[in-house]
């Protein structure tokens, strides 16, 4: 499994006070036409007034290599600034470099830190991450009931990884009862959003199963769509 986190993208929540606006705006404009080497100077200059987006984004930009030079180092110290303003995707950037030991010692303690952070704002990357961690024990020991209450809870926001890892857990009983019915389901809305591993897991469950139960799952399955994914389990 693959944790995530989120590259620079243009999503931005925080308020942008009305004095940095314009180069913020222009940052993004000159982003969009790809243009980085001045789309950067210009999220600099916000980032350097305070504004937490900006901050995020020129991180972000130094992480990949975008108008600049990548350094991970530049990365870590504007998601820093940006998570001490409660930026949650910066905070689970923050935590994946220090899961991947990019530009600071590897510490997956740490990661959990800042993942937890992101997750206790709704951040779905985070939770996701969370899930994965507690899963592998990695940072803390091993525990499925751990993990299958943070996949729960991205599944429940439409995360196709962590409806698949829940599809793995109720077949293989982790943390939970051997459910080859609820296996099947969290795979097949996995398969239906995206997520290939979850198609040949399913079939290679179907295997395993009779007509009817499939047919169940399978009603299982549209039901929880319907609902947007609440209450499934």
């Amino acid at each position: 499994m693959r944790k995530l986190f989120l590259i620079a993208a243009l999503w931005f929540g925080a308020f942008i006070p009305n004095a940095h606006a314009d180069s913020f705006k222009a940052g993004l404009q000159l982003y969009r036409q790809w243009d980085h080497f001045a789309a950067l100077a210009q999220f600099r200059l916000a980032a350097e007034a305070g504004v937490a987006d900006a901050q995020f984004m020129v991180g972000a930009m130094h992480a990949e290599g975008k108008g600049t030079s990548q350094d991970y180092e530049q990365a870590l110290h504007w998601y820093r600034m940006a998570a001490a303003q409660g930026h949650a995707y910066a905070q689970l950037n923050l935590g994946f470099m220090h899961d991947q030991g990019q530009g600071t010692p590897q510490d997956y303690q740490e990661a959990m830190r800042w993942f937890g952070l992101a997750a206790a704002q709704g951040n779905v990357g985070a939770q996701f991450n969370l899930g994965i961690m507690h899963y592998q024990g990695q940072g803390t020991p091993q525990n499925f009931d751990l993990a299958m209450r943070w996949f729960t809870l991205a599944a429940a926001r439409g995360h196709a990884g962590a409806q698949r890892q829940l599809g793995v857990m109720h077949r293989a009983g982790q943390g939970t009862e051997s459910d080859y019915l609820r296996a099947h389901m969290w795979l097949s809305l996995a398969g239906w959003r995206g997520e290939r591993s979850a198609g040949p897991q399913r079939q290679t469950l179907a295997q395993l199963m009779t007509p009817e139960q499939l047919t169940q799952a399978h009603k299982m399955a549209i039901d929880c769509r319907s609902r947007n994914f609440k209450a499934c389990d």
